[in-house]
């Protein structure tokens, strides 16, 4: 009886037999026929149903032989866990360089390279390896007879699928962004009801945990002495560096101490737009294989006896006279702790400091970023000209060059350098170098960003020089507005648009600061040319309106440290000071005085000793780190966790600002014997958008009853005809009223508001979804109506279903409200349907409740 509720689950089986509802029986629909053709698992079946419907059929073939293979692409992690880690993660890496976090993806983009790679043009058969072959795969961390038996299944497939007349594409075509949030989606639907829900972030709570850290580049240890951190700092940098170096990973940027806790900091200049250095992956997975630095030292931990004997050294950073340490409170920060220079980590930070009092600024823009929302400008004020400052540049530039040029031997990520720019347009006389940071580097080439104009270029590593020594600061200030955030799968199309709406260099556009923070200057851009006053107001061209009106984003909070940033500039104080209590250098002088050794317990004689042993630290730790919870009635007791192959087996949330919901979905789910918890495998993190986790389970849940507020919120609320949320699940039986599978009936909540032509839309594709998984409007007499029409119609149809889907996930939508009662009436609510109205799948459409 299970197992035909599970078909019926993946649309493989109707729910009603002879027009009545059967809990143990139904008839096959057409995904049921295709899956008893078919060598995979079920869901991977439909999977394939959904690509051809989507015109995504190769790759749902390839995601279906690559998760049927019993070992798997990628190899295992028993001998060598981080670089398999390492592997999967970098095979995720979307064409836009955006990382999507799936395993079915990671190996659909692994094997289309290596068939590109190796086998597309090859006439020596699937059986012949060549030496370049096998080092290749090797090298990638991939199995090679993995890859042959996935080949092998690929093409069984398509036989079988030829067999019914299903055309399947010989290669698959370069996909944008947009292609592999669909993909998602249909990973998603495939996968269905295997929905689990990421638990939120309290990031003020984080933020004081991490001393007022960035939670993005930051990862704590704790264990350490209390209060004699310091003392090991070089222990711990080195092991730190022992892990990452061998990955040739950047090494940490800072080091802070406080109490028993040590902070690790990584560079990142990405940190709103939910960037995470590798790096912090890296130590947060470490923890989870313990094997931090190698496998002969299982846990992380510090040789108590092996201390920092030169506390002069360290007492004359303390008393001010060192460069590179700030203390706040009893806490200690080094930086270049990953042995970068003096002057690649002296940064010369732009007029933030003359402007941390305004409340506007003007400006020109001298480059677009590179997403929505991103500006770079020179900022105008009476006493600065940034025309004579770039010809003062440009005449030491040109000095430096014609003495003793020294090339950049060393490349370390947000370090200071001379880089070439080919196309010379900006009408100054600096010549072909420029300032540059160093932001990504490759093998041969490095990604860099000229500071005095915020463009950036990709250059050979050869073509670096040694930045010398310039008083003048950094010109170009980076601005993001407020509120805004884009969207990665629509990012090419969007920042096409966006920089349709500025001029460079001509137009004066005046920002309202909102906030300051990391030399990132946040607030609402005006256009000059657009300005009226009256009385103490602007009226005008308001920039981030115009780009939410025109769909180039869509709204987010502000993050935490914005906020506290925010509150400082209003009331004059200090936001810091509200997290970290600031302590007189006096005390840190006394805590580390000169000669002073570190001491444990008193011995029997009351005499006191050096300490000894081994201390076992706990971590590295993120403030980020989520959990999940079920999201059927079945998995909501339930203890959730990610099998440690996957490539979300550390999930964090790397944008905890942004309230929407988020899921994860998984292509199987193994129960512990205790029945208490369930792991989860071949898993996929679906994109933190605004309304997505609601429109996958209205697309393709078997049965959906729409629940409006009235239904849910309790009687001292207010009503509305607002759509609050839906039952899904496989409906009830029409005889006795009963749910046909309760333990997956689910109750969605909605994030955002659902109109009527939404609805009606999402109808739409549900009947198309429906006449595909019942082959044709008939019941399913004519198998192949779908499958005989002409080519061009086929993938009309296909184009017009991606669109619509696109269109809906990207359409604006106001943001529901949440409160207690509504969140209480919920779980009151969450298995039962309603007493007049249900709907089978066979339908495969919404009503509102009657």
């Amino acid at each position: 009886g299970r197992t035909v509720l599970d078909l019926k689950q993946t649309l493989a089986m109707t729910c009603c037999k002879d027009n009545k509802a059967d809990r143990y029986d139904g008839s096959l629909t057409l995904i049921g026929e295709l899956l008893c053709s078919l060598p995979v698992d079920p869901h991977l079946g439909k999977l394939i149903v959904m690509g051809l419907a989507f015109g995504f059929l190769r790759e749902s073939i390839i995601i279906s032989a690559c998760l049927s293979v019993p070992r798997g692409i990628f190899k295992s992690s028993l001998r060598a866990p981080m670089q398999s880690y390492l592997s999967r993660i970098r095979w995720c890496n979307s064409p836009g360089e955006n990382r999507i976090w799936s395993d079915p993806i990671a190996a659909l983009n692994a094997y289309t390279m290596w068939w590109s790679k190796f086998r597309v043009n090859s006439s020596d058969g699937i059986e012949f390896t060549t030496p370049e072959e096998a080092r290749w795969c090797q090298q990638f961390g991939l199995e090679l007879h993995s890859f042959k038996m996935a080949a092998d299944l690929v093409d069984d497939i398509t036989r079988r699928l030829h067999s019914r007349d299903v055309k399947v594409p010989e290669r698959s075509e370069i996909r944008s962004d947009a292609d592999n949030l669909i993909l998602q989606v249909l990973i998603a639907g495939a996968f269905y009801p295997n929905y689990f829900t990421v638990n939120d972030v309290d990031e003020e709570k984080g933020y004081r945990n991490n001393l007022g850290l960035d939670l993005q580049s930051t990862v704590c240890v704790k264990g350490l002495p209390d209060q004699k951190g310091p003392f090991y700092k070089t222990q711990l940098c080195n092991k730190v560096n022992a892990l990452l170096s061998p990955l040739e990973l950047e090494k940490p940027r800072s080091l802070t101490f406080e109490g028993r806790r040590a902070y690790i900091s990584f560079v990142n200049d990405n940190a709103y737009t939910g960037h995470i250095p590798l790096a912090v992956y890296v130590m947060l997975k470490s923890r989870m294989l313990s094997l931090m630095p190698s496998p002969t030292n299982p846990r992380f931990s510090i040789d108590l006896s092996d201390f920092d004997s030169n506390m002069d050294q360290l007492r004359k950073h303390v008393t001010g006279t060192g460069a590179w340490l700030t203390a706040d409170r009893f806490s200690i920060t080094y930086y270049g702790v990953g042995g970068r220079t003096d002057v690649e980590t002296a940064v010369h930070r732009v007029h933030v400091q003359q402007i941390t009092g305004a409340d506007s600024l003007w400006f020109r823009i001298t480059h677009i970023g590179d997403e929505v929302g991103q500006i770079w400008g020179h900022l105008l004020t009476s006493d600065f000209n940034s025309s004579s400052i770039l010809d003062s540049i440009g005449q030491h530039i040109e000095t430096y060059r014609h003495g003793e040029v020294e090339r950049l031997q060393c490349l370390t990520l947000g370090g200071l350098c001379l880089a070439p720019f080919s196309d010379d347009t900006v009408g100054t006389s600096m010549g072909e170098y420029y300032r540059a940071r160093i932001d990504r580097i490759n093998r041969n080439t490095v990604t860099v960003r000229f500071l005095d104009f915020g463009n950036t270029a990709t250059v050979h590593a050869n073509e670096l020089l040694r930045c010398p020594p310039i008083e003048e600061p950094f010109l170009a200030v980076e601005i993001r507005m407020t509120n805004i955030a884009p969207r990665q799968h629509t990012q090419e199309i969007d920042l096409v648009q966006f920089r349709s709406m500025f001029k460079l260099y001509d137009t004066i556009y005046m920002l309202d600061i909102y906030s300051i923070v990391d030399d990132v200057i946040r607030g609402t851009v005006y256009e000059y040319g657009d300005f009226e006053c009256s009385g103490d107001e602007f009226i005008g061209r308001n920039m981030n309106e115009e780009t939410i009106a025109l769909n180039l984003g869509y709204e987010v909070n502000e993050s935490f440290y914005s906020k506290c940033n925010h509150s400082e500039r209003v009331s004059g104080g200090s936001a810091k000071s509200e997290i970290i209590e600031e302590a007189s250098k006096d005390d840190l002088v006394s805590l580390i005085s000169p000669g002073q050794q570190v001491r444990k317990n008193n011995n029997k004689d009351g005499e006191c000793i050096t300490p000894c042993g081994v201390e076992r630290l706990s971590g590295p730790l993120s403030e980020l780190e989520v959990t999940l919870s079920g999201f059927t009635q079945s998995m909501s007791s339930r203890t959730i966790r990610i099998d440690r192959e996957s490539v979300n087996s550390i999930l964090l949330n790397t944008t905890p600002w942004d309230s929407s919901p988020q899921l994860v979905v998984a292509q199987s789910v193994a129960v512990s014997e205790s029945n208490n918890g369930v792991s989860l495998r071949q898993t996929t993190l679906l994109p933190k958008l605004p309304g997505l986790s609601a429109l996958v389970s209205l697309l393709f849940a078997p049965v959906v009853e729409l629940v409006d507020e009235q239904s849910v919120l309790s009687a001292d609320r207010v009503a509305s005809n607002r759509i609050a949320g839906a039952m899904i699940g496989l409906g009830v039986d029409i005889v006795t009223g009963e749910s046909l599978l309760p333990e997956s009936d689910a109750f969605q909540r909605f994030d955002v508001e659902f109109t009527p032509l939404d609805i009606e839309e999402i109808n739409f594709l549900r009947v198309l979804l429906s006449n595909l998984c019942a082959g044709g409007s008939d019941g399913g007499k004519d198998k192949k109506l779908f499958f005989c029409q002409k080519p061009s119609v086929v993938t009309s149809l296909q184009n017009k279903m991606k669109e619509s889907v696109l269109d809906l996930i990207n359409r604006p939508r106001k943001t529901m409200a949440k409160s207690g009662n509504y969140r209480y009436a919920i779980c009151q609510t969450r298995s039962k349907w309603s007493d007049n109205h249900y709907l089978y799948r066979d339908n495969y459409l919404l009503n509102f409740i009657s």
